[in-house]
């Protein structure tokens, strides 16, 4: 077997399929760079602040200035995030933006993020839920 269909850090055969993709790791080597790498990313202020720039055009220190300026609340509820990453720690607040402007409005916990995604483009059904929630309180009040 030649260089290229053996993993360069444990020295395991690498299947040919699998090595014409991965031509210098074995897939377990592969996995476990991979689980390391997006360990050693989650919550680093750096990718952050580059997705902050390219998503939204804000810089960290323009984001945390929001945090600040809202009391580290959501701009709708004025509750503080509760929801929590796979990892355990608080999830920052979401920015949120104006889809057809891109224009940054405020900073959102999770739950007031997905309404306010779930219902920007169709104003109407925030009506709806309002008259299927009073239909369904009057029907169980008894």
């Amino acid at each position: 077997m030649d260089d290229r269909h053996t993993c360069r850090k444990c020295g395991a055969a690498n299947p040919e399929d699998y090595a014409k993709w991965r031509p210098r790791l074995c897939r377990d080597c592969a996995n476990a760079y991979r689980r390391e790498y997006y360990k050693a990313k989650q919550g680093s202020d750096v990718s952050y602040a580059q997705l902050l720039k390219r998503e939204y055009g804000l810089t960290l220190d323009e984001y945390n200035a929001m945090v600040q300026q809202q009391g580290n609340r959501c701009a709708i509820c004025r509750r503080p995030e509760t929801m929590k990453m796979r990892g355990g720690q608080i999830r920052r607040l979401s920015v949120d933006h104006d889809h057809a402007t891109g224009l940054v409005r405020g900073l959102l916990c999770q739950r007031c993020n997905l309404v306010v995604w779930a219902l920007e483009d169709n104003h109407t059904t925030l009506d709806a839920v309002r008259a299927y929630l009073e239909e369904w309180r009057a029907a169980h009040r008894g």
